[in-house]
């Protein structure tokens, strides 16, 4: 899943499509560096399903930050592992003004974007 997160952080479409199963893989997948994502927080993982939210830019939320949280499916043929589906729920973020912004800075939310 990290290395899914990545691709999709820097626009490697190649990979993307290399690592989705092609029987559930949208057909003209393309994606583009994208620096909106943040941060990506495995919850747990399986054999077979990683839970994970991954935190982004949202200019439509409240504080301008949102989680996509997502139940990976994932099945294993040979020595490759291929995303297959997944059940994903967007929320945006409510963060208290002692919390660690999410924006990377490493400071206090109340010093750093709820200033902006």
């Amino acid at each position: 899943m990290r290395s899914r997160f990545s691709a999709f952080v820097l626009g490697l479409s190649e990979y993307v499509n290399k690592s989705w199963l092609a029987s559930t893989r949208p057909q003209n997948l393309s994606v583009e560096p994208d620096d909106q994502w943040l941060k990506l927080e495995i919850i747990k993982s399986t054999d077979s399903q990683v839970h994970f939210k991954a935190y982004f830019k949202d200019p439509d939320s409240p504080q301008g930050f949102s989680v996509l949280e997502e139940l990976s499916d994932f099945i294993k043929e040979g020595e490759h592992w291929f995303y297959v589906s997944g059940d994903t729920q967007i929320q945006p973020i409510i963060l208290n003004r002692n919390d660690t912004c999410l924006c990377g800075s490493e400071k206090k939310y109340k010093k750093c974007c709820a200033n902006k």
